[in-house]
């Protein structure tokens, strides 16, 4: 669970992460989920916060240890009711021998905005936690291709907007293929080595979103089916996302029903309320 709120710019790590999601907190801000595949090194990640059931729902499509600092009561009943595979930086037992806070960040952006983890780190936590390392039958739904998507509205500038003032944009290069991402009116940066984040895919899903109680904590629906974009290439195509059940993989169709195929390369996915506006140009 990686921060999102700009007093606590840049992230770390990020750079690394096979896949970014993007979706609503309470408050009218957004909290990021990065997905690797392989943690590796002394790299820092962070700023972490704290978990909420929709970003456990997402995790557990991709079968991934959740890393995350706190959570809400639902959230931790939710890792309590499936066992889920996760560290906790708050609540975790012996978490203090593997996450830090971060003085700097404590100075500038306040103490909830100081903890990170290493990457080897990460890994050892996991292991020392038991945590499965290897997939049981699960089976990515995911479809790739080597070929251009066309026949699509031209997308050389995106902008993702979030129901709030919150927007994520995105401006493509035709030459290296790829999206650069920009928010809170700067490029978006891996604070490690300054190295900015680009992507190959762009996902934009409509999810619905609700306040659930008196603190403005937000329940978001995963399953069933809903509307979205594909985007890459510098053309955008409609799409229908499906998902049976909270342990299965997300599967992403076109209007003829064939499989809305990615290209092989990062991908940023924002799940938004059905209502938010995307911005193409």
């Amino acid at each position: 669970m990686i921060n999102n709120i700009q007093v606590a710019m840049p992230q770390c790590g990020t750079s690394h992460a096979d896949i970014m999601y993007e979706v609503l907190a309470e408050g009218g801000i957004t909290r990021m989920m990065a997905i690797f595949s392989n943690l590796e090194g002394e790299t820092p990640l962070g700023s972490i916060r704290s978990l909420r059931p929709y970003y456990l729902s997402i995790a557990r499509s991709y079968d991934a240890i959740m890393v995350h600092a706190g959570a809400s009561e639902g959230a931790y009943a939710d890792l309590a009711s499936t066992g889920w595979d996760h560290i906790d930086g708050v609540q975790g037992a012996n978490s203090g021998n593997y996450y830090y806070r971060v003085q700097e960040r404590i100075n500038n952006a306040g103490y909830e905005h100081s903890l990170f983890i290493d990457m080897d780190s990460a890994a050892a936590y996991a292991k020392a936690m038991n945590c499965r390392f290897q997939h049981e039958d699960y089976q990515n739904a995911l479809s790739f291709t080597g070929e251009p998507l066309t026949d699509g509205t031209p997308a050389s500038q995106v902008t993702v907007h979030f129901r709030t003032n919150k927007t994520t944009s995105f401006t493509y290069d035709a030459g290296t293929k790829l999206y650069t991402g920009a928010q809170y009116g700067s490029d978006w940066v891996d604070g490690n080595d300054g190295t900015a984040l680009t992507f190959r895919n762009l996902l934009v899903l409509g999810a619905e979103t609700k306040t659930i109680d008196d603190y403005g904590r937000l329940a978001v629906t995963l399953t069933g089916k809903g509307e979205g974009h594909l985007i890459r290439d510098g053309q955008c195509v409609p799409i229908t996302w499906s998902r049976e059940k909270e342990d299965m993989p997300f599967t992403y169709t076109l209007a003829d029903g064939s499989p809305a195929t990615l290209a092989a390369g990062k991908t940023y996915v924002a799940v938004v309320p059905p209502e938010s506006a995307l911005d193409l140009e």
